[in-house]
């Protein structure tokens, strides 16, 4: 069944952003995002979650995403455990959003 199915056109150079589907590599990246963000409001660094996706979004490139490691789900574990007194993206989340240059 699966030799009769239609793949398409192969991307002539191979790119990884035209063979990939971005749309859950962005949505995972604003999962990120809003999930760091929820937690600079717990600690107390933000006070508005919705402002702090927004200018999160010159640091995560999410609207570059083309994919996400294994490890995204830690991250987000990780996230939500990480010590408000010096708060920064846990090292689980290092290179987790995958994004085209």
């Amino acid at each position: 069944m699966l030799r009769s199915v239609s793949c398409g056109q192969a991307s002539a150079q191979c790119l990884l952003g035209d063979v990939a589907d971005p749309d859950p590599a962005q949505a995972a990246c604003e999962d990120l995002a809003d999930s760091y963000c929820e937690r600079t409001v717990e600690c107390g660094f933000a006070s508005d979650k919705q402002a702090c996706v927004a200018d999160s979004a010159s640091l995560l490139p999410c609207a570059r995403a083309v994919g996400f490691q294994l490890g995204f789900e830690a991250c987000l574990a990780d996230i939500g455990k990480a010590d408000c007194s010096a708060l920064t993206l846990p090292p689980s989340c290092d290179s987790v959003i995958i994004a085209r240059e």
